[in-house]
C-alpha cells in the first residue's frame, strides 16, 4: 500500500481527487485500491510543558531557571489522539510512505515527527504541493523526491522549537517573577525570541515620536526663466554653508531671505545639465510578508485577515499557490506554463481580461530565478475560477496578486530622469523632474508610492544645454517643520519585521542582516503581531499601533538587564542560524547548546534588573508569586490613563 500522508484536510482531498476520483472518504481518509490519503491537521503533536518534564515545573521558581530539559518530549495532542491511532494502523500496512506536508521547515516536520513518533521506518518519498489545483497538483504528484533530502530541513524546525520553548518559558518566568517581586503584582510579562524585539521596535519609536521637537527650517524654490520655458529649482547649500543641521537642512530664514534678495531678477548659467533614458523592471510577484504587507495597507484589513484570505485562496478556492512563502521568486519551470496561467486569470476574473490582451506569455521577467527555496512566491494557478464564488476581500486580494503576476509579462517602465543645475551669483539651485515614456507593467499595477507619483508629476524642465542662460524671474522662501518618525501600522510593522537591517545601527551586523529574510518567517509574523495587541502589549487606535505601559516597562528592563532580548538584529541573526541548521552546516543539537548557554547569562543578568516603578492604578493584589490567578499584561488595558482588567490568561510564549 502507498499510503500519502497530507498535512491538513483540504490537501489530502486534492491528492485524493487527482490520485482516484472515485476514492471513498472514512473519517477524512481516502482509499482506492493501493492508494490511501490520510491527512493531518497541522501540529498534531506539541512541545511538553515543563511540568510534564518534572513536576516541580508547575510552580515558577527562580532558583528553576533556565529550564532545559535533558531529553526533548513531544506529546500528541488530545483532540488528535484517534487520528495518529487511525495513522499508526495504516503505516503498519505501508509499504511506502508519501510526505506530502506543506512545503516549508514547519511542513516537513509536521509529518516526520508523526512518522518518528510512530517508530516507522520504511522508505518515505516527498512531494511539495505548493499548488492544490488538479492540473499543478498532478504535476507535483508525479515529481517524487527521497525525504532524505529534507531531513536537515526538518532538524531546522527542531531547532526553532526549542529555541522558542528555553527563551519563551524561562524568560518568561524570570522577567514575571521579578517583577512581581518589585510591584508588578498579578502581572506575567512574556518574553519570545521574535515578539519582544518586534514589540521592542513599537516601544522604541513611541520613544522617538514623545521625544520629538519640531524643528523649523526654510528653503528657496526660484522660478527659472529659459528661452526654452520656465522650470522650478531648489537652492543647494554648500556644505560649508553656516545655520545648516546636521542633514543639512537651513535654520535661519534670515539667511534664506537674503539668498532670495540676492538672485531674484538675476542672471546665471546652466552648469551641469543630465538627461538620461532608463528603464525598471516590474516589482516581483508577492512574499507572503510583501502581500500582508500591501493589502492590509490598501484595504485596511489586519495582516493576519490577510493571511486567512490568502490560505482560502490556495485551500478552498484552489486560485492561487501556496501562501506561507517567503520568497518573491519563480522557477525558471513556472515559465512554460504562463500562457495557461494568465488565460486562467481571464477566465476567472472578466475585469483583468483586458490587462492579460495586453501581456506577452513569452516575456522572462527577473522573477523567473532558481533558488534554494521549497516554495515559490505567491501567484495564480490555472484554474479557471469563478470569481462571483469569492467574496469582496478574496477577489481583492486575488487581483492584487494576479495583478503582480500578468505584470511580469509586460515591458519595462521607461522613463526619462532630468537634472539641472543653475548657478546665479554664487548661489547653486537644483530642478529635477521625472517623465515617463512607455508606461510598460505600470500599466497593470499603476503606483500608489507618493514619492514616486509626485516625481511623475513635477513641472518638466525644458530641454536645456550647459553654459545656457537662465534667469531667476521669482523666488521666495517656503517654511518647513521636520515631522516626527510616522507610527507603526500594522502592515508596516510586517514590513520592517521583513527590513530588519533598517532599524540596526552596527554596520557591520547591517550588513548581515541585508542577505537575512528578517525576524520570524512569514507564516509566524502576523500572529506575532496579532498577539501582542491580545496579550495587551500593543493598542490599535485608526490603524496605528500604540505601545501600552506594560510593553514599555517590559522593554525597559529587559534593555537594562538583556539588550539582546530586544535587539531585532540578534533575533535576524539567530534566525540565519536556524536557516544554517536547513542547510546541514549545524545542526539542532549545536544550536539548541548555543541558546542554552545564552539563556544562562540570560537569567544571571535579570536577577539583578531594577523594574521602573509599575503605572499609576496598576492592581497590587497578591498574586501568590505565580499563581494561577496571576493575569497576563493583556489584563491591563489603558483606557483614559487608567488600567483596568481585562479577560486575559497567562500564558508563556515564543
Amino acid at each position: 500500500m502507498k499510503l500519502y500522508i497530507a498535512e491538513k484536510p483540504s490537501v489530502a482531498r486534492a491528492i485524493a481527487h487527482v490520485l482516484a476520483p472515485s476514492a471513498k472518504s472514512e473519517n477524512g481518509i481516502y482509499s482506492a485500491g493501493d492508494v490511501v490519503v490520510a491527512p493531518l491537521s497541522g501540529h498534531v503533536l506539541e512541545q511538553a510543558k515543563p511540568h510534564e518534564y518534572a513536576e516541580r515545573f508547575k510552580e515558577w521558581r527562580l532558583e528553576d531557571l533556565p529550564i532545559v530539559p535533558e531529553t526533548w518530549k513531544k506529546l500528541v495532542k488530545s483532540e488528535f489522539k484517534g487520528r495518529i491511532s487511525a495513522v499508526g494502523k495504516l503505516l503498519k500496512r505501508a509499504s511506502v510512505v508519501v510526505h506530502a506536508g506543506d512545503p516549508d521547515r514547519e511542513g516537513q516536520l509536521i509529518v516526520d515527527e508523526v512518522l518518528d513518533h510512530l517508530g516507522y521506518h520504511g522508505p518515505v518519498r516527498r512531494v511539495l504541493p505548493n499548488e492544490i489545483e488538479e492540473t499543478g497538483l498532478r504535476e507535483i504528484l508525479a515529481n517524487e523526491h527521497d525525504n532524505r533530502e529534507f531531513a536537515a530541513l526538518s532538524e531546522s524546525a527542531r531547532a526553532r522549537e526549542q529555541n522558542d520553548f528555553l527563551v519563551g518559558i524561562s524568560a518568561t518566568r524570570a522577567v514575571t517573577l521579578i517583577g512581581q517581586q518589585q510591584g508588578y503584582r498579578g502581572m506575567t510579562f512574556t518574553v519570545g525570541r521574535v515578539q519582544t524585539p518586534t514589540l521592542a521596535l513599537v516601544v522604541r519609536r513611541e520613544r522617538e515620536i514623545e521625544s520629538f521637537v519640531p524643528i523649523d527650517h526654510y528653503a528657496v524654490v526660484a522660478t527659472m526663466a529659459h528661452e526654452r520655458g520656465a522650470f522650478e529649482a531648489i537652492w543647494q547649500p554648500d556644505p560649508t554653508q553656516v545655520d545648516l543641521d546636521p542633514e543639512g537642512r537651513l535654520l535661519d530664514r534670515s539667511t534664506a531671505e537674503a539668498i532670495v534678495a540676492r538672485v531674484q531678477g538675476k542672471s546665471g548659467r546652466v552648469v551641469s545639465y543630465k538627461d538620461e533614458r532608463k528603464k525598471a523592471n516590474p516589482p516581483p510577484p508577492f512574499s507572503l510578508n510583501a502581500l500582508q504587507a500591501k493589502a492590509s495597507r490598501l484595504f485596511r484589513i489586519p495582516v493576519a485577515q490577510v493571511l486567512e484570505i490568502a490560505q482560502a485562496l490556495y485551500e478552498k478556492h484552489k486560485l492561487t499557490t501556496y501562501p506561507r512563502s517567503d520568497s518573491k521568486y519563480l522557477p525558471t519551470s513556472q515559465h512554460a506554463i504562463a500562457g495557461d496561467v494568465l488565460q486562467a486569470v481571464a477566465a476567472t476574473s472578466r475585469s483583468l481580461a483586458p490587462l492579460i490582451d495586453g501581456a506577452d506569455a513569452s516575456r522572462r521577467s527577473p522573477a523567473f530565478k532558481d533558488t534554494k527555496d521549497p516554495h515559490h512566491a505567491i501567484v495564480p494557478t490555472r484554474r479557471h475560477g469563478d470569481i462571483s464564488q469569492l467574496n469582496e476581500l478574496e477577489r481583492k486580494v486575488y487581483e492584487l496578486i494576479a495583478k503582480s503576476y500578468i505584470a511580469q509579462f509586460y515591458p519595462p517602465y521607461e522613463y526619462r530622469t532630468i537634472e539641472a543645475e543653475v548657478e546665479i551669483d554664487g548661489e547653486r539651485f537644483l530642478a529635477r523632474g521625472k517623465i515617463p515614456l512607455n508606461l510598460g507593467w505600470r500599466a497593470v499595477l499603476g503606483t500608489d508610492d507618493k514619492d514616486e507619483r509626485g516625481d511623475d508629476e513635477a513641472p518638466p524642465i525644458p530641454p536645456l544645454a550647459q553654459g545656457d542662460a537662465a534667469r531667476c524671474s521669482a523666488a521666495e522662501v517656503k517654511e518647513k517643520k521636520t515631522e516626527p518618525p510616522p507610527r507603526f501600522s500594522q502592515a508596516s510593522l510586517v514590513a520592517a519585521m521583513e527590513r530588519i537591517d533598517k532599524f540596526v545601527q552596527n554596520p557591520e551586523v547591517k550588513a548581515r542582516l541585508r542577505s537575512v529574510k528578517g525576524i520570524g518567517t512569514s507564516a509566524t509574523q502576523a500572529p506575532i503581531v496579532e498577539g501582542l495587541l491580545t496579550r495587551g502589549y500593543l493598542e490599535e487606535r485608526d490603524h496605528k499601533l500604540y505601545a501600552t505601559a506594560p510593553a514599555v516597562a517590559l522593554i525597559e528592563v529587559l534593555e537594562r538587564a538583556v539588550w539582546p532580548l530586544t535587539d531585532p538584529g540578534l533575533t535576524a541573526l539567530m534566525e540565519q542560524t536556524l536557516e544554517s541548521v536547513a542547510e546541514g552546516r549545524l545542526t539542532c543539537a549545536q544550536h539548541t547548546a548555543q541558546v542554552v548557554a545564552f539563556m544562562n547569562k540570560v537569567i544571571v543578568d535579570l536577577k539583578a534588573v531594577k523594574f521602573p516603578a509599575p503605572p499609576a492604578g496598576l492592581p497590587t493584589r497578591r498574586a501568590g508569586g505565580a499563581s494561577r490567578r496571576s493575569k497576563g499584561a493583556g489584563a491591563f488595558r489603558k483606557r483614559r490613563g487608567s488600567w483596568k482588567p481585562s479577560r486575559a490568561k497567562r500564558r508563556e510564549t515564543s
